[in-house]
């Protein structure tokens, strides 16, 4: 499978539909955007600097139940990315909507136990082939042998990439499935899994294909995040640094818009696409 030729479409996809894409894709942008003003997690210690109260824990640990909260609810939202993707490379543009966008939110009971799915058999198959050797680490780490135990700790850190690579990719197509094969649940994490084995490096390239894009889009999302927090700085308790937060990673959202994203979306539909074709679905 030619990953430079998948891209190739992508932008010709792409050049057609710019303006319909870019718009769907800002509005989910922003909507995802909303948990990270109830994040907490990277102000954490700029709260506690200000305010040595109690209720600094109270905030964070409201702030972090909203996020939470938010981030269930808005699990299916990259939905939206699939629907508007599916219709342009299946020569059905001229359909696309800026309701695409919320297309995960107004089908949510359909969605979202999958997506959870999808996220708990990433994690599980991430997570539970390291814990042997975390175990192993610390019992050396117990017996005094803090090397062993350190290149053993270095190991597992490792392997706990790759596999969260692996599984991220083994499953990356499970909203693909649901939107052409009407299947959910563990159905759609299998098709996806079927898919996608043997075909992993090239899923790999494929996305390599556009680091440099997400490298960049998120070095000048945070640098606005630092010029913001500047800009922000004076304003009392934690809002200068939720309002710099939130409007730095805006910065970065709207740019990947414009620029990258909405190409990266229609080549991953469009490697969707040929391995169904090369499975014999139509």
């Amino acid at each position: 499978m030619n990953t430079s030729l998948i891209r190739q479409r992508a932008a010709e996809f792409h050049n057609r539909y710019a303006s319909e894409l870019s718009r769907i894709f800002l509005i989910i942008g922003i909507i995802s955007l909303i948990p990270a003003v109830f994040d907490m997690g990277d102000m954490n210690t700029n709260v506690v600097n200000v305010v040595q109260t109690g209720t600094v824990n109270r905030v964070f640990s409201f702030g972090g139940l909203v996020y939470v909260l938010l981030s269930i609810l808005f699990i299916p939202l990259e939905q939206g990315y699939v629907v508007s993707t599916l219709k342009v490379i299946t020569n059905r543009g001229n359909q696309l909507e800026d309701s695409d966008a919320i297309y995960g939110l107004t089908h949510y009971l359909d969605l979202v136990s999958t997506y959870i799915l999808r996220f708990l058999y990433v994690a599980a198959f991430t997570i539970v082939p390291c814990i042997g050797l975390m175990f192993l680490a610390m019992l050396f780490a117990s017996m005094g042998l803090a090397p062993v135990a350190g290149m053993i700790g270095i190991a597992t850190a490792v392997l706990a990439v790759y596999l969260a690579i692996r599984n991220a990719l083994l499953t990356a197509l499970v909203g693909y499935v649901i939107e052409e094969d009407h299947v959910y649940n563990v159905r759609a994490i299998t098709r996806s899994l079927e898919l996608v084995n043997g075909h992993k490096w090239e899923f790999c390239k494929l996305i390599l294909g556009y680091l440099g894009w997400i490298i960049g889009m998120a070095f000048v999302s945070a640098v606005a995040v630092s010029t913001l927090s500047l800009v922000f700085g004076a304003l009392p308790g934690i809002m200068g640094q939720v309002l710099s937060a939130v409007f730095g990673r805006l910065v970065g959202v709207v740019l990947a818009c414009y620029t990258y994203r909405p190409k990266m979306h229609l080549s991953y539909a469009i490697f969707y696409e040929e391995l169904r074709y090369a499975s014999g679905r139509r």
